[in-house]
């Protein structure tokens, strides 16, 4: 078990904090040996005002539970640090503050001083800055990383790296955001580390940086200003598009190989499916005797609730108004979405999204495509978000995003003998936290003897665009990928917002893209839907009020 000594500001708790701590303290590969509160340095007037500010709009807590009784003390100097470290023999030293401190302080463990750092760039800045600097930018996403500290900026080790996104309509929801993006990377490296008996060490990024971190003056009053102006409007923005906005995401179809599409410069030619009153989106094909076979997610933008519909084309792969989808041929209670297909031992399997089960279950084809018998839980008691099962190296894996962590950064990893075995977790996991370039958009596919995965870019929406990823590296301790070809929506065509899914059957390849719309009918009837609701409400409170009348 690794002993952990912890770094802390002498200014109140904050919710990352707490969150990081409580990580370590239930993991059962750490104890947390000491926490010390250590005093702030001088810092500038405006800073101070900053730091302040964004302290009435964090929420703070109290300590994490389960630290009752740890060896801390409070108001610790830096000069004192070394002194007080030494007698508890720290493995790792986590440190949890906004500046910088002592590099010395990396010699006192065995493996090292670990910091988080916000940005790129050796300038060390709180989250608070740092969410300031993200909102206000215009790049689409921010870069966050644990930092193994070295004796010389050259010799920094970064442990863990992701990206999270810049949009946002709130500081204070930016900032919760924040905290839940990186506080299990400490945990998560001390796993990793009792696993392999080493540290991992992230790849250099092969997207463009953003500079967002890299220190420099205090966020002053007028920023402030401009940054409350511009969240102001966001949020009346995200408010008028829930009532009058919907996205119409529908199904294409390109007359070329998958492998034609990694290959060819140019955008693709797509065909797409006559739209309908809801949506259609994440296609999965199926060939069939009599041609191919899709089998999507259909949306009712009213209930808001996805289920599993099918559509078959003929072997001309006509598509006209007589094209008609068969609906519900899988539908439960709650919402379902990417029906990942998997053929294996001359069967048809079914693993779809359904992330408010708390779980990924597996469904076989008792008749396709109408019936569907429920198999197996695959990954019990975790939020799988598009669930991606394939076969590779002799191993079965599963890749997806957990809506818990953030749906579009956290990938996990599990793997299994048989499909319908044991599947384990990577012990990497999360493997990568990049919104980017992290959520499955579709089955891997080979392409000359190489692994490509692709991976939604939600960094500026939901469903921005698809990344293609070689994965370079997928063993049972180890992942690693990188970005080699990018599918943008056409600007020009009908459906210019966004583009979530790639997948294929033979020398077919699908694809789903959005646009946004403004929808009266659809308001009316989700109006009237709330309308009906709050008066049920109300009525069933009115009912219990006067049955409790003596």
């Amino acid at each position: 078990m690794l002993k952990i000594a912890v770094l802390r500001d002498s200014a109140p708790w904050d919710q990352g904090q707490t969150d990081c701590i409580q990580a370590l303290v239930s993991s059962p590969n750490t104890c947390v040996a000491c926490v010390f509160e250590v005093r702030e340095a001088a810092v500038s007037t405006s800073l101070q005002w900053f730091r302040r500010a964004a302290r009435r709009m964090d929420k703070s807590v109290r300590a994490a539970s389960g630290m009752e009784g740890l060896p801390a003390a409070s108001l610790v100097s830096e000069e004192e640090l070394a002194a007080a470290l030494s007698p508890f023999a720290p493995d790792a030293i986590l440190d949890l503050r906004s500046g910088d401190g002592s590099r010395a302080l990396a010699e006192l463990a065995r493996f090292g001083l670990w910091r988080l750092r916000y940005g790129y760039g050796k300038a060390a800045g709180g989250a608070a800055e740092f969410v300031f600097r993200l909102l206000l930018g215009s790049d689409p996403a921010g870069c966050v990383s644990l930092v193994r500290i070295g004796r010389t900026a050259e010799r920094d080790l970064i442990l863990k790296r992701g990206y999270i996104s810049s949009y946002g309509s709130g500081f204070g929801e930016k900032l919760a955001e924040l905290y839940r993006f990186c506080r299990s990377w400490p945990a998560s490296v001390c796993k990793e580390l009792s696993i392999t008996g080493k540290l991992p060490g992230a790849e250099a990024d092969s997207l463009p940086e953003t500079g967002y971190g890299r220190g420099g003056p205090a966020p002053t009053v007028l920023q402030a200003l401009r940054l409350a102006a511009l969240l102001g409007y966001r949020k009346v923005a995200r408010q008028l598009s829930a009532w009058f906005i919907v996205e119409q995401w529908n199904v294409g179809l390109i007359r070329r190989p998958i492998d034609a599409v990694l290959r060819d410069r140019d955008e693709p030619v797509v065909e797409w499916l006559p739209e309908r009153s809801g949506f259609v989106a994440d296609p999965f094909a199926v060939k069939l005797d009599e041609g191919i076979g899709i089998v999507a997610e259909e949306w009712d933008h009213v209930e808001r609730k996805g289920k599993i519909s099918f559509l078959k084309l003929d072997h001309d792969l006509r598509i006209d108004d007589a094209v008609r989808w068969q609906q519900a041929v899988l539908e439960l209670p709650l919402h379902l979405s990417y029906p990942c297909i998997v053929h294996a031992e001359g069967q048809l399997y079914c693993i779809p999204e359904c992330y408010q089960a708390g779980e990924a279950a597996i469904y076989r084809s008792e008749n396709f495509p109408n019936e569907w018998k429920k198999m197996k839980v695959l990954i019990p008691n975790f939020q799988a978000v598009d669930p991606t099962v394939f076969r590779h190296d002799g191993l079965w894996w599963l890749f997806c995003t957990n809506q818990e962590e953030g749906p579009h950064s956290h990938l996990h990893i599990w793997y299994s003998d048989e499909l319908l075995g044991e599947w384990k977790p990577h012990p990497a996991n999360p493997v990568k936290m990049d919104v980017r370039s992290s959520r499955p958009a579709g089955t891997p596919f080979a392409v000359g003897g190489e692994l490509f995965r692709p991976a939604q870019d939600c960094s500026g929406t939901y469903g921005g665009a698809v990344w293609i990823n070689r994965i370079e590296r997928l063993t049972t301790t180890e992942f690693r990928e990188a970005p080699v070809r990018r599918l943008s929506p056409d600007r020009s065509g009908p459906y210019p917002d966004g583009l979530h899914t790639l997948s294929f059957a033979g020398e077919v390849t699908l694809v789903d893209a959005k646009r946004e719309r403004l929808a009266l009918g659809v308001f009316a009837r989700r109006a009237s839907v709330k309308l009906v609701r709050k008066i049920r409400r109300t009525y069933r409170k009115g009912a219990g009020a006067i049955g409790s009348i003596p």
